[in-house]
């Protein structure tokens, strides 16, 4: 979603305190009740989670085959769109909140249960690659310590309630060290964590504190490790932006040039939008935490694609759906405006683990291309 955390001041630094708690009392008025909370609701993966969970009307709890109504689904953001703000009217149960995910007396607020009896907490916010090594303290702030606080506020809620509550973190395939086994061996839930850039080092810290709350039995949680989710549209500062970039820059008109500051052959880890808040979806209602096992890290079904590969697709699917395509220049990285230069995250990773889950794993780049027609330039008969 749009940057989070800006006013990040006045953090919740007494961990373990047991402060981090609405001052509401909490109370199970509202039998077989769920409350489901998404943070980051206006981002690219966010908003495609929350249509999806507006659409629904009960929802399980991981390891259960009891169903829960959706009683209050709170969508969060920094920033919320007219998109979303208009996409919600008539749906009673929906709330928007506009704030910063670093406030804790906002965030224990937002994560109360209000009544239910089960509460699942989405965190997909996140300050991305580019912004976070600019700002250390913010990436910090947003990205480390703010899943630490919406842990301890779940933790708490839990003992009140008597039982974990759901916690799914979105993490990122960036944890890994980009060393020379991981450059030839595809990266899996497993593999050495030690990443280039600070946004990949505070992923991984949650990961494993993920993993360490769920084993204490302070909440029920699950990390999806999440790779370059294609296709987001716009312009935007991530490593894997070029990955966007060649099918958002380049369909639409004859008149589009993407400058690529990476070269064709060049190789990156893909997920698609619609497998991923699928595997969101299953994580936080079906798929039981001693499924799992002990470590609660998940890494998203992805393939590795060459961007030459994605490139061809473009002009194969647009061709063959005769919607316009503009053209792409491969140019040194020095002559791009992008400030990704090279790729130092590993180029494949193995989604063995989330297979055997049961997790929705097959797609096809074309499935990618016509998805983004469809959804983010409104070809609706693609």
């Amino acid at each position: 979603g749009a940057a989070l955390g800006f006013a990040s001041y006045g953090l919740f630094e007494m961990f373990g305190r047991n402060k981090s708690r609405s001052s509401r009392k909490v109370t199970v008025d509202k039998k077989g009740a769920i409350k489901i909370v998404v943070l980051g609701a206006n981002g690219f993966v966010g908003w495609r989670l929350a249509k999806r969970l507006i659409e629904t009307k009960t929802y399980a709890s991981p390891g259960s085959d009891k169903e829960y109504e959706i009683a209050e689904l709170v969508l969060m953001d920094i920033v919320i769109s007219s998109r979303v703000r208009d996409y919600v009217k008539g749906y009673p149960i929906v709330k928007l909140v506009e704030g910063d995910i670093c406030d804790v007396n906002l965030m224990a607020d937002i994560l109360h249960p209000n009544g239910a009896e089960k509460i699942t907490c989405f965190h997909i916010a996140a300050i991305m690659s580019g912004p976070s090594e600019r700002n250390f303290d913010l990436g910090r702030r947003v990205n480390l310590l703010s899943p630490m606080n919406n842990m301890e506020i779940l933790r708490n809620y839990g003992k009140e309630l008597g039982s974990p509550q759901t916690y799914v973190f979105t993490s990122t395939d960036y944890v890994c060290c980009c060393n020379d086994y991981n450059k030839k061996n595809p990266t899996h839930e497993e593999s050495f964590r030690l990443s280039p850039v600070s946004y990949g080092v505070q992923k991984a810290c949650v990961e494993l504190l993920v993993s360490d709350y769920s084993r204490k039995g302070f909440i029920d949680g699950r990390a999806l490790r999440l790779s370059c989710v294609v296709v987001k549209p716009g312009v935007f500062d991530v490593l894997s932006y070029p990955y966007h970039g060649i099918i958002s820059q380049t369909l639409g008109s004859k008149d589009k040039v993407f400058s690529c500051p990476l070269k064709p052959e060049q190789r990156f880890a893909c997920s698609f939008i619609r497998n991923t808040v699928d595997c969101l979806y299953a994580l936080g209602k079906s798929v039981s935490g001693s499924d799992i096992g002990h470590n609660r890290t998940i890494q998203v079904p992805a393939r590795s694609f060459a961007l030459q590969e994605l490139w061809e697709s473009v002009q194969k699917v647009g061709a063959e759906l005769k919607v316009d395509v503009g053209e792409v220049k491969w140019v040194k990285s020095e002559e791009s405006q992008q400030t990704v230069k090279e790729v130092n995250v590993p180029p494949a990773v193995s989604h063995e683990k989330a297979r055997n889950l049961g997790l929705p794993v097959d797609f096809t780049i074309d499935d990618v291309i016509r998805d983004y027609m469809r959804n983010e330039m409104n070809l609706l008969e693609v």
